[in-house]
């Protein structure tokens, strides 16, 4: 999966000229809060919050043709890991890369203060460092790329002044219909033939944050994935269709 979204992005930067430079790296993460997030219903079924803030990389003394965004956790002791490998080759090419993290251990983006303050910590970026609002790219596989959408989907139903003049979307292997992922977590806690804590861990997300179950809540479901096939109106599909993507 890894050597797939890299051949991604590699075809994505051959578009832009490949004259290398130095860059600039800027990292502002604030203390960790000294907290947990229950995940499950066992006794140890904890995470530990992370640290909020940014890391962004510059090209120093050329032009900033444009941002690759990528909505990433910190990761504990391994920041931004996506987001490194690309900056070498986004700096080649004149790209800044951002990644921002909210305080949440493996945000889903459930709610609407995790996507505020990933609004707030983009808008600070950009206006504290001058980033050109032009050749907007959001970028992330996996979790990564669900965040993607759900800011996307956030900051257009929304009347923010500030909004980014997104480009295209640049994600893959991520979950776009959380009514099938339930479907399938169900199956996979039944049959027991797998490690559980990730079907286990997802469905009580799930069921705790859109109030209850595919069954019980189809609505809310529908409106957290990006596309449903039990959505007969699917109209969270029109959010995106304006946008390139690979």
């Amino acid at each position: 999966m890894k050597r797939f979204f890299k051949v991604l992005f590699l075809l994505f930067l051959t578009i832009f000229s490949t004259k290398s430079f130095c860059q600039k790296i800027v990292e502002y993460y604030e203390p960790v809060k000294n907290d947990s997030l229950r995940v499950g219903i066992g006794e140890n079924d904890f995470l530990p919050f992370i640290q909020k803030g940014y890391t962004l990389m510059l090209p120093e003394n050329n032009e900033i043709k444009g941002v690759l965004i990528f909505l990433e956790d910190s990761k504990y002791d391994k920041k931004n890991f996506s987001s490194k490998q690309m900056y070498s080759q986004a700096s080649e090419n004149k790209f800044a890369v951002l990644s921002v993290s909210t305080e949440i251990p493996l945000d889903f983006y459930f709610s609407k203060s995790s996507m505020n303050s990933t609004h707030s910590l983009i808008q600070e970026v950009f206006n504290e460092h001058n980033l050109p609002n032009e050749n907007i790219f959001f970028l992330g596989a996996s979790l990564v790329g669900h965040r993607a959408m759900r800011y996307i989907k956030f900051v257009k139903e929304s009347d923010f002044k500030f909004q980014l003049k997104i480009k295209g979307i640049v994600v893959c292997n991520f979950t776009m219909d959380f009514t099938r992922k339930w479907y399938q977590h169900k199956r996979d806690i039944r049959i027991n033939r797998i490690d559980l804590w990730e079907p286990k861990f997802i469905n009580y997300l799930l069921e705790t944050n859109l109030k209850g179950t595919p069954k019980t809540n189809p609505e809310n479901y529908h409106n957290f994935s990006s596309y449903s096939y039990f959505d007969e109106k699917n109209e969270n599909v029109k959010i995106y269709k304006d946008y390139g993507g690979f």
